[in-house]
């Protein structure tokens, strides 16, 4: 995860790009946030401010773009679900609340190294809203 410091613009400006771009998704026992473009920049700022895996899937079609991915999984999807949650639509807020709650209902025990995770309010530095946060104590 990285360690920048997000702003309420940031916060914004993400849960737009992934209103339209993303997609939230759960495979096996894990949870996944993901965007697809053609073009590098937006992803590289989602991969700077939130980290996860970004990389290039060359397209092996005629007249097709090579496509860029970023993903962020596991318990740093599940944090970053909740600190979006509310600044996304109904259709995207339903998709969060489906994944999270079929995410905590199939997970294995914790792992001990992330034990003292747990999630507490966190208000912007305007006050403005409210979101979800992960504190590791």
């Amino acid at each position: 995860m990285s360690t920048q410091r997000l702003t309420t613009a940031d916060l914004h400006w993400t849960a737009g790009f992934l209103e339209g771009e993303g997609s939230f998704g759960r495979g096996g026992s894990g949870l996944t946030m993901q965007a697809s473009q053609v073009q590098k920049e937006p992803l590289e700022k989602l991969h700077r401010l939130f980290g996860g895996d970004l990389h290039l899937q060359k397209d092996k079609r005629h007249n097709h773009s090579d496509c860029w991915y970023w993903t962020l999984s596991s318990r740093a999807a599940a944090a970053t679900m909740m600190t979006l949650y509310t600044l996304m639509s109904i259709r995207r807020k339903q998709q969060i609340e489906q994944r999270l709650s079929s995410w905590k209902r199939h997970s294995s025990q914790p792992s001990r190294k992330y034990r003292g995770i747990r999630y507490v309010p966190l208000r912007y530095a305007d006050r403005s809203k409210e979101a979800l946060t992960c504190l590791d104590h």
